[in-house]
C-alpha cells in the first residue's frame, strides 16, 4: 500500500503527497520545533547574537562608508566636479554581502547541528524515527522551522 512516486529532484516522495498527508507530517514537525525554539533560551540567544553581530557590522560598515564619501566630497570640491555617490546601496550592498557570507554560514550550521543534538540529548530521536512521517519530512519540517528562526531574527534588521 505504501508506493512510491520518484521525482526529478531524485527525492523518493510517498503516495500520500497526493492527498495532502505529506504536508501534515512536515507542519508536525515544523510546529513542534519552532514551539520548542521559543520554549528553550536557545532562540532568543541565537537572535541575540545575530542582532548584536549585525548592528556592530552595520555601524562599522556605516562609518567606513561616509569616511569614504567625505573624502570623495573634498576631492571633488577641490577639482570642481562632484561624483555621484549613491550611499544607501554601498551600504545594503555591504551589509548583506557580509551577512550572507559571513555570519549565515556560521550561525545556521550551529543552529542546525543543535537541533538534532536537542532530540539526542532528550531521548526524543528513537521516537521521532519511529513516527509515521518519512526522514524527508522530518529535514523539511526541521529546514523549515530554523529557516523560520532566522527570518525571524532578520525581520529585526
Amino acid at each position: 500500500m505504501n508506493t512510491f512516486i520518484i521525482h526529478r529532484s531524485e527525492f523518493i516522495i510517498p503516495k500520500e503527497a497526493e492527498r495532502g498527508l505529506f504536508m501534515k507530517g512536515i507542519l508536525a514537525i515544523y510546529r513542534r520545533e519552532v514551539g520548542s525554539y521559543f520554549v528553550s533560551p536557545i532562540a532568543y540567544v541565537v537572535i541575540g547574537m545575530f542582532l548584536l553581530a549585525t548592528g556592530f557590522v552595520f555601524s562599522i560598515i556605516l562609518a567606513n562608508i561616509i569616511e569614504r564619501t567625505t573624502m570623495m566630497q573634498m576631492r571633488a570640491a577641490q577639482t570642481g566636479q562632484m561624483p555621484e555617490i549613491d550611499v544607501p546601496i554601498q551600504v545594503i550592498r555591504a551589509f548583506v554581502g557580509f551577512v550572507g557570507t559571513y555570519l549565515l554560514p556560521i550561525l545556521m550550521p550551529l543552529v542546525t547541528m543543535g537541533v538534532y543534538s536537542e532530540e539526542r540529548k532528550r531521548g526524543t530521536m528513537e521516537l521521532l524515527m519511529t513516527s509515521p512521517v518519512t526522514e524527508l519530512q522530518i529535514v523539511l519540517g526541521k529546514f523549515l522551522a530554523t529557516l523560520t528562526l532566522f527570518e525571524i531574527g532578520r525581520a529585526h534588521v
